[in-house]
């Protein structure tokens, strides 16, 4: 009987084609396993990628900030002129609003209680309204007379706190809230 056990490891071990059939088992289960995780890490890094991009494309609004489609938007606590007003919102990576759609114009009212900067002026040439990114005005929200450069020193543009949210012409140097947007170009954080 020894014999026979005797044997039996020395087939086992010497056979090749039993030794090629244990080590192609193995060789078999670690390439699925190899593969399976190679798979699983190329997945987990596309989505890491994915979520970056989506933080970038929209990306949440600091703290303090209101959100509006693609926007942040922060009213001012102070008063200052529109000068100051665009550098306060240049400090914070962006820049005074720009009223683009009627949905933002209706958006703003909804967020603006007291005569607000916007950032719309005729500083370089009276009568051609241009807004701080530099495209010109299309879609206008003017009160009625409006606008009037009354005294001819009336460059910079505020919402009202009429109803209707409208927009007035006047000096520069008043003294008003603002609004500041951060838009999907501005991806810095403050």
């Amino acid at each position: 009987m020894e014999e026979i056990y005797v044997n039996t490891k020395y087939l086992k071990s010497d056979n090749p084609t039993y030794s090629r059939n244990r080590t192609g088992q193995r060789s078999s289960k670690s390439s699925s396993y190899l593969v399976i995780i190679l798979s699983l890490s190329l997945l987990s890094v596309f989505l890491l990628a994915g979520l970056i991009t989506l933080g970038f494309l929209y990306k949440k609004c600091p703290a303090g900030w209101t959100r509006f489609n693609h926007s942040c938007y922060l009213l001012s606590e102070s008063s200052a002129s529109w000068d100051a007003a665009r550098k306060d919102c240049r400090d914070r990576g962006t820049d005074l609003v720009v009223i683009d759609s009627p949905e933002e114009q209706t958006f703003l009212s909804a967020v603006t209680n007291e005569h607000t900067w916007i950032g719309l002026n005729d500083k370089e040439q009276e009568g051609t309204w241009r807004w701080v990114d530099g495209t010109p005005l299309n879609l206008m929200y003017w009160a009625e007379a409006q606008p009037d450069d009354g005294g001819g020193k009336e460059d910079c543009v505020h919402v009202r706190n009429d109803k209707k949210k409208s927009w007035n012409d006047l000096s520069c140097a008043a003294s008003l809230k603002w609004i500041c947007e951060k838009t999907p170009n501005h991806c810095t954080v403050s």
